[in-house]
């Protein structure tokens, strides 16, 4: 009994680890994704006024 409860959370806390990792993975690549956009709006800003 006590080995299949310390299974289940040894596999509970490696979900844990697994969801908190892809969190902070979609958080790091928000972020990077929010700068990439950011800089071509800029660029997009600079070509712009640069044509006028």
């Amino acid at each position: 009994l006590v080995r299949v409860v310390y299974l289940q959370r040894a596999m509970h806390s490696r979900w844990n680890r697994l969801y908190s990792e892809s969190y902070y993975a979609l958080i790091v690549f928000g972020s990077i994704h929010q700068k990439l956009l950011d800089v071509i709006k800029q660029s997009a800003i600079i070509n712009t006024s640069r044509l006028r």
